[in-house]
């Protein structure tokens, strides 16, 4: 079991070593979310992991979610985690590639839309990309899921996450992002990808995070800048 902290309440939650087992990001957000007043009746979380964000909205907020991650021991995971709070009528988990999942979701159907994406900050020729195949499950390879997925275009999580925007969100509808500079310059890239699809973009927060809080074994420093990013169109 991994802790996953909130001003209200602890959580116990289950995970593996496939699995992120530390919430320093979603637990950024945590502290801050109650006073950006945003509707979440009904939620997307997607690359949901163990479910930390899911549980949080479902139980302190009300929220309807929509869990969504590829990897199926983080899916696995997630609705252990969902059963164990009884929040499996607020609840849905669904393994799937978000990439192929967001077009056959009802529009207009999400108030927010949720993640903690992995960013991928190569080049767009870079001929290696993530697929959709779990298989082998191994540690160089589940290490590049989650910190570069990309698609055979270059597309990473993030702009599916924005395409999807324009059909899933209901009126009045926001995106929330969280992120950090561990791998590139996090707020260059997310002003560039708000232009890129025409979002609105604000900055709700930012702050030093330490890589212990974010389970960053081998990095090269103590502390990386987290941000919280809305955008709405």
């Amino acid at each position: 079991m991994s802790i996953f902290k909130t001003p209200a309440k602890d959580y116990d939650l289950q995970t593996t070593e496939f699995v992120c087992n530390k919430f320093g990001l979603a637990e950024f957000l945590a502290e801050n979310f109650a006073e950006y007043n945003l509707k979440c009746a009904n939620v997307l979380d997607v690359g949901c992991g163990a479910g930390a964000l899911s549980i949080y909205l479902a139980e302190q907020f009300s929220a309807k979610v929509l869990a969504v991650d590829l990897n199926p021991q983080a899916a696995a995971c997630c609705r252990a985690n969902v059963k164990r709070y009884d929040l499996t009528k607020r609840i849905s988990v669904a393994e799937r590639n978000f990439a192929d999942l967001y077009a056959k979701l009802e529009e207009n159907s999400f108030q927010l839309i949720l993640s903690n994406p992995p960013i991928n900050f190569s080049s767009t020729e870079n001929p290696a990309f993530a697929k959709e195949d779990f298989i082998s499950m191994n540690y160089s390879k589940y290490q590049f899921l989650t910190n570069g997925w990309h698609d055979e275009r270059g597309l990473d999580l993030t702009d599916y996450i924005l395409l999807a925007g324009r059909t899933l969100l209901a009126e009045d509808g926001n995106i929330v992002l969280v992120c950090c500079d561990a791998d590139g310059n996090s707020a260059e890239y997310m002003k560039n990808q708000a232009d890129k699809y025409q979002y609105d973009l604000k900055l709700l927060c930012e702050r030093k995070i330490s890589v212990a809080e974010l389970g960053m074994t081998s990095a090269d420093r103590d502390f990386v800048r987290g941000y919280i990013w809305l955008l709405s169109r």
